[in-house]
């Protein structure tokens, strides 16, 4: 199934909170830690602007757009600044990760589970 094929405003609300999306990713994009290349507060906030307008404009009837903007909005200096020093919380992601999954394919505990009931 195709986007397009749901039609109406779910499918319209749905490609426009993607495009929503990929505008977020191309300010994260400019990150030295991607790039290998530095970056410049001017770029940053450029492609802000451009993620700030297409929410304003063509989110503004997605409510989840509009939240989205809201909290981008409200940390806009601290997302700056991160992609600005190529911050990333790659290593706690990848920790986390490994953790669940050595969790998952852990096998059941071999001791047997006691509990001790109060006579009343």
């Amino acid at each position: 199934m195709r986007l397009a094929d749901l039609g109406g405003d779910t499918g319209l609300a749905i490609g426009t909170a993607w495009r929503t999306k990929e505008h977020l990713r191309a300010v994260l994009a400019l990150s030295p830690t991607r790039t290998g290349l530095a970056t410049c507060r001017t770029d940053i906030d450029r492609a802000l602007t451009r993620f700030f307008e297409y929410a304003a404009t063509t989110g503004a009837t997605v409510p989840e757009v509009v939240t989205l903007a809201e909290t981008v909005s409200r940390w806009r200096e601290e997302i700056a600044n991160a992609v600005l020093h190529g911050l990333t919380n790659v290593v706690h992601q990848q920790t986390r990760t490994r953790y669940v999954a050595s969790r998952a394919t852990r096998p059941a505990c071999p001791l047997p589970v006691t509990t001790t009931t109060s006579a009343a």
